[in-house]
This record gives structure tokens, C-alpha cells and sequence, in this order.
């Protein structure tokens, strides 16, 4: 799966490189595209401030998630009805049927680029311009020594003691 600044998603076979499918529908440059864990959905997030999920089989846009501001990144929870995104003064989970925030993120200092749901769903990772690895405490030796450092990856690990849960529980105060 590749996201474009031609806006548009594509599916690639991974044996042989052919193209399998093409998702077309947002209004500017794509910077993130997954599935979902069971392969039935794909989430694509863009510049048009919006994420997208689709129908991993018939192409068909499921639901577009509007946002304040253009969305950096987007990662399906596990069971694959809520999602985590990333914007540069906004990250929240949202569940996808209704749309409506199940948690915001706070913690960071500048624009978040970047977010990850751990495998069982609890915990969420994010990076950002301001060097942090995690929203909330991230350990004390993962904080950037250099202010130029941005963060444009990250993974979510229930194992290393920090993250946010994903979770009705966890809603914003």
C-alpha cells in the first residue's frame, strides 16, 4: 500500500508488483495509507483535512473523518472500528461508525507527524516536531537532545511502559 502527493492511494501485489487497485477521492496529497488488521478496510489520511476509510474489496469510501487541519497520519486500532490521527496541533481516536472522538492526545509542544496503535489497542505512540516519542510521559532517555530532531515514525509497545490508552475510558478530561 503506497499514499501519494497524486492524491491517491494504491494497492501494489507484493510478489510481483502489479498494481491491484487504485483509491481516488481526496482533495490534495495523501501522507499515510494502512489496513486494517483483518485486510477488509484501508484508512488513508491527506492535506484536505480529512481521513479516509474505505472498502479494501470494492474501493467504496466508508467514511471521511473531517479535522480541523491537514492529517499527517492515521492508524486503525485493532478492532478496526476506531482509528488514532495525527495533526499539527490535533490527535485524537475516533470511532469510525459515528465519528466521534474517543480520546485527545495531550503532551506535545509542536506538530505531531506521526502515530501508532499498539497491537492489543491499549496504548498509542506518536511523534512530533518536538522531539518526544510518545504523547503523555514518554521515558526519560527518548526525549531529543536537539530541537531540530523531528520524529516521523513511531510504534506503539505495551512492553515499554508508556503511550495513552485507546479506549471509552480514556476520554478526553
Amino acid at each position: 500500500m503506497t499514499a501519494s502527493h497524486d492524491k491517491t492511494a494504491r494497492v501494489w501485489d507484493a510478489r510481483t508488483g502489479d498494481l491491484l487497485a487504485t483509491f481516488v477521492s481526496h482533495d490534495d496529497a495523501l501522507n499515510s495509507a494502512e489496513f486494517s488488521s483483518d485486510g477488509k478496510r484501508i484508512l488513508t489520511s491527506s492535506w484536505d483535512w480529512t481521513a479516509k476509510v474505505w472498502d479494501a474489496e470494492t474501493g467504496a469510501e466508508v467514511r471521511s473523518l473531517e479535522h480541523p487541519e491537514a492529517v499527517f497520519c492515521a492508524a486503525f486500532a485493532p478492532d478496526g472500528r476506531r482509528v488514532a490521527t495525527a495533526c499539527a496541533t490535533h490527535r485524537e481516536g475516533l470511532d469510525i461508525e459515528t465519528a466521534q472522538e474517543t480520546v485527545q492526545l495531550r503532551g506535545h509542544e509542536d506538530i505531531v507527524l506521526c502515530v501508532a496503535v499498539s497491537p492489543d489497542g491499549r496504548l498509542l505512540a506518536t511523534g512530533s516536531g518536538d522531539g518526544r516519542p510518545a504523547s503523555g510521559t514518554p521515558p526519560p532517555l527518548a526525549r531529543s537532545s536537539s530541537s531540530a530532531a523531528r520524529a516521523w515514525g513511531s510504534t506503539a509497545s505495551p512492553s515499554a511502559g508508556w503511550g495513552k490508552l485507546l479506549t471509552p475510558e480514556a476520554r478526553r478530561p
